[in-house]
């Protein structure tokens, strides 16, 4: 694909976020500060989703059209801007969890059932030659997977500039692995990622609840198909390790919320980034935390046997 494709994919993603303080008037989605878990001086546009993935939904329909596989790309797409709805009702009328979360689990069924390849049917290791097969129980594993992680990521955009540094990091992860087909879907998002962060870093603007959704689902879906059509190049564990740290946090604070009897999914300032912005400057944290998800994960792909010992180091 022409490099001015990107290139005018990166433009659409810089005037979106030149203009957001207008768009997010129009569509009413500001994160307003709260004295507590919010603590921004000012009202911050939450159009960030639509800034880095409605190009790239465009151009992966695009794609599509251009190499005769509509269905697989398409399907993609059509996660990617579902996602993006689901999160922008979210933000901008607050859903009831349940309701959130049943919409959540017939989106993803709908798209692991039309394309095979968005489902993970076996597991395979780089340290052991054994395969397992999951026949029977696939789809109820592709659904607490894919679901967790959607959730995991949206409970991590918690200071500026840390879903979208992650979301960079497993881009270029996937682009080491990702056949030819989904790697301009890869560039141009690597290419927005970059646009989107220098703004928020700057607090112009959040990813918000769409944000966050629609980049764990488009995350999600690409590191499966990859997986399925690496051909044993990518293992199941290889990919674990990129995306642990999130959802051991997760876990975490599912697990405490629990035991003191609050909901799994209310809102509260125990997450990882939030514990170490208390002990850290929020350059820093922002640095240490990305350290954790970015070195284990190049570990594995340069070493991968020694897989057991880089999932070991990003438990702890």
């Amino acid at each position: 694909m022409p490099g001015y494709v990107f290139a005018f994919l990166g433009l659409a993603t810089f005037f979106i976020c030149l203009a957001a303080q207008p768009i997010a008037q129009g569509l009413r989605l500001f994160d307003h500060p709260d004295g507590d878990r919010k603590l921004h001086t000012k009202p911050t546009p939450l159009i960030g989703g639509f800034a880095v993935c409605l190009p790239v939904a465009l151009l992966t329909l695009v794609l599509g059209f251009e190499i005769g596989d509509l269905l697989q790309l398409g399907v993609l797409a059509i996660a990617v801007l579902g996602f993006l709805a689901l999160g922008y009702v979210d933000d901008r009328y607050h859903l009831n969890p349940s309701v959130r979360l049943l919409v959540s689990f017939l989106l993803i069924l709908l798209m692991i059932d039309l394309v095979p390849e968005y489902r993970v049917q076996n597991l395979t290791f780089s340290f052991i030659d054994t395969t397992l097969g999951m026949t029977s129980w696939h789809y109820v594993f592709n659904l607490i997977v894919v679901v967790g992680f959607v959730y995991a990521l949206n409970m991590a955009d918690g200071i500026n500039g840390l879903v979208a540094g992650l979301a960079i990091i497993w881009t270029a992860l996937l682009l080491a692995f990702a056949p030819d087909h989904f790697v301009p879907v890869l560039v141009a998002l690597l290419s927005g990622l970059v646009v989107f962060l220098v703004f928020n870093l700057r607090s112009r603007l959040f990813l918000g609840d769409a944000g966050a959704y629609s980049l764990a689902i488009l995350i999600a879906l690409l590191s499966i198909a990859t997986y399925n059509e690496s051909h044993g190049d990518l293992a199941a564990d290889t990919i674990a390790i990129w995306l642990i740290i999130p959802v051991l946090d997760c876990l975490r604070l599912i697990i405490t919320r629990v035991a003191r009897r609050k909901s799994p999914l209310a809102a509260d300032n125990n997450h990882l980034h939030h514990i170490l912005a208390r002990w850290l400057s929020h350059s820093w944290a922002l640095a240490f935390y990305l350290a954790l998800v970015a070195i284990p994960s190049v570990l594995a792909v340069s070493w991968p046997t020694y897989a057991p010992l880089w999932l070991a180091i990003s438990v702890m």
